[in-house]
């Protein structure tokens, strides 16, 4: 297991996770209304357990649309989307993480826009 830490821009909401391999090295986009918008890279998915907010819980803000399925979490400071945590998935936006080159990762292509 690996621990990786991430932040929001302006650093009040921090996370860190822990994924089973020793490096990141794929991705995931989407282009569903939300996430294009976003042009975020996401994780592959990140157990539940293994996610962990470590500062700035009261600066969450949480925006759900269509189904209300997904929570996407941002800083209520700087406006950055930092993950998702839903009861089947959960996702962290690589962007947030300094240790990972989101440029160079495989990336694994979502089609939202047709399946969601």
């Amino acid at each position: 297991m690996k621990t990786y830490t991430g932040t929001c821009h302006c650093g009040t909401v921090e996370f860190e996770f822990e994924i089973d391999s020793k490096e990141i090295t794929d991705g995931l986009r989407c282009n569903c209304s939300i996430c294009k918008r976003l042009a975020c890279v996401h994780s592959m998915k990140v157990d539940q357990k293994d996610l962990r907010l470590t500062k700035g819980e009261d600066k969450i803000h949480t925006y759900q649309w269509g189904d209300y399925e997904i929570p996407f979490t941002f800083c209520s400071n700087c406006g950055v989307y930092v993950y998702y945590n839903t009861d089947y998935q959960c996702r962290v936006n690589l962007g947030c993480v300094d240790e990972v080159d989101t440029f160079n990762l495989t990336m694994h292509f979502f089609d939202g826009k047709n399946e969601l």
